[in-house]
């Protein structure tokens, strides 16, 4: 049996989640995004556009900004909407986490359980 956070998993199911997991990773959702992310750090404008955004964010949702700060972030919005390669990389970035869902919900209806709650638990 495996361990995990003081939970006993059985060898095979161990081994099964070891294959799921590999396979998920291999999947196409997942390797368009990492192409997507490889796309984006590598180029230096996304790289400071997404920094840009994430500050810009951060001063609006701390709730104490200026118009001018409103201004900023929406600026950056459209420079972010108009680079295709954090557009792709926005677009699959939903469409890995739909696949997850999807396998979730295949999961979750095979054992009658949540399957993302319990791994959520089982992991870091």
């Amino acid at each position: 049996m495996a361990s995990t956070n003081d939970i006993e998993i059985p060898t095979a199911v161990a081994e099964a989640l070891t294959v799921l997991s590999a396979n998920i990773v291999a999947s196409a959702a997942f390797l368009r995004h990492e192409d997507a992310l490889e796309a984006i750090r590598s180029d230096p404008e996304a790289m400071e556009l997404l920094t840009g955004l994430e500050q810009a964010q951060e001063r609006v949702q701390g709730g104490r900004f200026e118009a001018e700060d409103l201004r900023t972030l929406e600026n950056i919005q459209q420079r972010v909407r108009a680079h295709p390669a954090l557009m792709e990389y926005f677009r699959t970035q939903q469409d890995a986490v739909a696949f997850l869902r999807e396998i979730n919900r295949e999961v979750t209806t095979l054992l009658s359980l949540d399957f993302a709650q319990m791994a959520g638990t089982a992991t870091c």
